[in-house]
C-alpha cells in the first residue's frame, strides 16, 4: 500500500480492535501526531457485533472499572466476534510458533502489523452450495460499539480527515449466508450521507471483486458467516483499492 500510493501508510487494524478501541486510539494518536490525510476503515456485515478487547483498551490508559458497561451476550450468534477473535489469534499463534519464530503481542507491534499480509495455507472453504444452510441476520446499529464508530466519524470530520469505508470481500457462499446485505449496505450508505468526509469502497460484490475465486479465500462458504482472504486475495484487494483511492483522492 505504501509503495502503491507513494504515501506513508500505517496499519493499526488487528483482531480485537473494534470501533471502541479505534475511537480511543485516535484520540490518543492526536495528542502526539497531526491528523492523517486519509483513514481506511474496514467494515463488514458484523460491524455492530464487534467488541473490542478489554486488555487492548486498557493499554490506552482507560479505566475499565469506571468506563461504560458493555452489554453481555445473550445468543450464540452475538458471540461471533469473540469466536472470530479466538480463531484469528489461534491461527496467528500457529503461524508464529511454527513458521516464523518469535514473540507474540502483535496487536501492539507496529512493525509486525505492517508486514503481516495473511496466512497462505488454506483452511476450511465450503464451496458447494448445500440444499439448506444456516443464514446469519444483520445486527443493526448501535449493537455493541456502534456509538463509538459514530463518535470516531464525528471526530474525523472535525479534523477534516477523509475516510474510506472499505467493505471487505467475503467468499460468495459467506455473502449468501449473510443474507441481509441490503440492510447492511443501506446502513453503510447512511454514514457516507451523514458525514461529508466519508466515501465507500465496496468490494463485497461480485462485480467489484471475484468472490467465487477459491484461491482468494482461506475459509468461509455456504453456512459459514465469516471468511478471510488468502495472501493472493489480499494482494488482489490491495491492487484494486489503490486504483480506487487514486481515482477518488486525486492529487493528494
Amino acid at each position: 500500500m505504501t509503495k502503491g500510493l507513494a504515501k506513508t501508510v500505517y496499519k493499526e487494524a488487528y483482531a480485537g480492535k473494534g470501533p471502541r478501541y479505534n475511537y480511543l486510539f485516535y484520540r490518543e494518536f492526536k495528542k502526539h501526531f497531526p491528523p492523517p490525510k486519509l483513514i481506511i476503515y474496514g467494515i463488514d456485515y458484523f460491524i455492530y457485533s464487534l467488541e473490542s478487547n478489554r486488555l487492548l483498551i486498557a493499554r490506552l490508559g482507560v479505566d475499565l472499572k469506571q468506563n461504560e458497561h458493555l452489554a453481555k451476550p445473550l445468543l450464540l450468534l452475538s458471540n461471533k466476534a469473540r469466536f472470530d477473535d479466538l480463531l484469528d489469534r489461534g491461527l496467528l499463534f500457529v503461524e508464529e510458533k511454527y513458521f516464523r519464530g518469535g514473540s507474540m503481542g502483535h496487536g501492539r507491534d507496529q512493525a509486525f502489523m505492517n508486514r503481516y499480509v495473511g496466512i497462505s495455507s488454506p483452511q476450511s472453504l465450503m464451496e458447494d452450495k448445500p440444499p439448506r444452510f444456516v443464514r446469519a441476520p444483520f445486527r443493526k446499529f448501535p449493537g455493541r460499539e456502534g456509538v463509538y464508530l459514530e463518535r470516531l466519524l464525528e471526530e474525523l470530520q472535525r479534523d477534516q480527515v477523509r475516510v474510506c469505508l472499505l467493505i471487505l470481500p467475503d467468499h460468495i457462499g459467506t455473502l449468501k449466508t449473510n443474507f441481509n446485505q441490503r440492510k447492511f449496505k443501506k446502513d453503510v450508505q447512511r454514514w457516507a450521507r451523514d458525514f461529508r468526509n466519508v466515501f465507500i469502497c465496496d468490494f463485497c460484490a461480485p462485480e467489484s471483486f471475484p468472490l467465487s475465486k477459491s484461491e482468494y479465500f482461506l475459509n468461509g462458504g455456504y453456512g459459514r458467516a465469516n471468511s478471510h482472504l488468502s495472501k493472493a486475495g489480499a494482494s488482489r484487494l490491495n491492487a484494486l483499492l489503490i486504483k480506487e483511492l487514486q481515482k477518488r483522492m486525486g492529487d493528494w
